[in-house]
This record gives structure tokens, C-alpha cells and sequence, in this order.
């Protein structure tokens, strides 16, 4: 692994690239844990397959090796010339991932990718609301994060990441990898999460993720105090949900957050 950093190092030095930890910025270095990350897609020749922050290649060069379609979405410009000159099969994209219209790629398209930590947030709401897309996801992300997904109503780390991809997908936890096997080694542990998009038994629309953001607003108060603004009745609001306003939105489920999202709607137009 030392002699793997130290080539690293030189490669990023002759590129005059300095990575930057207060932007997330760290380079995967064990090319068998990459193997395990792009093995957990179970890819067949001609998936295509978007690869977010290319790097280095590591995970790209594991992409090819099992004749994916890749497209690689890199935004430094440095690091995308590389990429094209020693990918020449893969379509490297140098470009911010926040702001690249993803229409050119087909439905059906897994993604993968070690995603900086300082965007991580961002990113994914980005591929959740292109999720009809991206019906997989093997990404690496900080193990808080991580953690914070996979939370359960009625603990401090549940809220709206959890609420959202509780809604859409079933995310299981692969691995968690520690910092020595990245250059710069973060300061937080990573964790390898595997996410398979499921539509909810219930609409969903922004306007009903605005209304969840609103019921947390303020996690310790209730979900009365945190909607009163709104002019709510509230007996007419429980009777017709059969959830008590007395409660906090932390000990909430999606379909609950759903009941109380249309009873309060439905009083709203009357």
C-alpha cells in the first residue's frame, strides 16, 4: 500500500494536483477493494454504467475490465485528460456533476463512484431525483453519512436523507474502509453502500418533500408546533391520520409522513 501511495503521490505531483481534504478530495488506493465496488454492481457486457469523480481510474480501469459502457464524469480538467488518454474506451465528461444535464445517458444506467465528501449531500439528491435513471448505485460515501441513511424513526440521526431514501430505495451496507487505504488518508472512516431504486406505494412531488422538510424543521418540537403556521385544525387533522400532533417528525415513517401531508392538503382546499 506505501508503494502504491508514493506513485500516487508522484503521479499527482508531475500533475501539479494537490488534493484538497477540506474539499473531500482523497484517491481510492487498494485496486481489490475497487474490484469489490464495481463487483457489487454485477455488471454484463454493454450495461452502461455513470462513474461520478473519476480520479485516477481505479474504479474505471475495473469498469472496462468487464465491458461496461462508462461514462465518466471528472470536473478537473487535468484529471479528465488523463482519463481520456489512458481510457480511450471510456466517454470521459470533464465537467461540475452538479450542473451536467445526465439526459444523454439511458434509462437503465447503474452509477458508481467514490463521491467527495464535501458534495456528497448534493450528489445525492441529484441522482434521486433522476432515480427513474439510475435504478443502481454502488457509491463510497463518509460513514456518518452513511449512517444517517440508513437511520431509524425515533433515533438522532433520522431525518430528511433517511425520510428520502426510505421512500425511494433499499440500501444495504457493504463495507466500511478505512482511511489508510486512501491518498490523503480523510479523517473519517468510509462506508460502501449498495442502493436499488423502489417507487413508494404513494405519490410523491416536491411539494410533499417540502412539507416533510417543514414537519422537521425544528426536530424537538412537535409536529403541532412545527405546523401551526400552516392554520391547521388540529382535531380534524388526527381524526382524519390517526397520528397525534404531540408527536416530534423524527418518530415518523414515510407513509405516515404521507397520511398527514394529504389530510392536510385536503383541509387546505376545502
Amino acid at each position: 500500500m506505501r508503494e502504491r501511495r508514493e506513485e500516487l503521490k508522484k503521479l499527482l505531483y508531475e500533475l501539479n494536483l494537490i488534493p484538497r481534504k477540506s474539499k473531500g478530495q482523497s484517491f481510492l488506493l487498494s485496486e481489490s477493494i475497487a474490484s469489490s465496488i464495481v463487483d457489487a454492481l454485477s455488471l454484463s457486457p454493454g450495461e452502461h454504467v455513470l462513474e461520478i469523480g473519476g480520479g485516477l481510474g481505479i474504479l474505471t480501469r475495473e469498469l472496462l475490465k468487464r465491458e461496461a459502457k462508462v461514462h465518466v464524469v471528472e470536473v478537473e480538467k487535468k484529471l479528465a485528460n488523463l482519463l481520456s488518454t489512458n481510457f480511450p474506451d471510456a466517454h470521459v465528461i470533464q465537467a461540475n456533476f452538479l450542473r451536467l444535464d445526465l439526459s444523454f445517458l439511458p434509462e437503465g444506467t447503474k452509477v458508481v463512484g467514490n463521491l467527495p465528501y464535501s458534495i456528497t449531500k448534493p450528489i445525492l439528491t441529484k441522482l434521486l431525483r433522476e432515480r427513474k435513471r439510475f435504478p443502481l448505485w454502488v457509491i463510497t460515501i463518509q460513514k456518518e453519512v452513511a449512517e444517517r441513511i440508513l437511520a431509524q424513526p425515533g433515533t438522532r440521526e433520522y431525518g430528511f436523507l433517511s425520510i428520502l431514501f426510505k421512500m425511494y430505495a433499499e440500501v444495504e451496507y457493504l463495507f466500511t474502509i478505512r482511511p489508510d487505504f486512501f491518498y490523503p488518508r480523510p479523517g473519517v472512516l468510509s462506508a460502501v453502500l449498495r442502493v436499488r431504486i423502489t417507487e413508494p406505494p404513494f405519490d410523491t412531488c416536491e411539494e410533499f418533500e417540502r412539507f416533510i422538510k417543514l414537519c422537521l424543521r425544528w426536530k424537538r418540537k412537535t409536529l403541532y408546533n412545527n405546523l401551526k403556521d400552516m392554520g391547521i385544525e388540529r382535531k380534524k387533522i388526527e381524526k382524519e391520520t390517526g397520528i397525534s400532533l404531540d408527536k416530534r417528525a423524527e418518530d415518523l415513517r414515510p407513509e405516515e409522513f404521507h397520511r398527514l401531508y394529504t389530510a392536510v392538503k385536503k383541509f387546505q382546499e376545502e
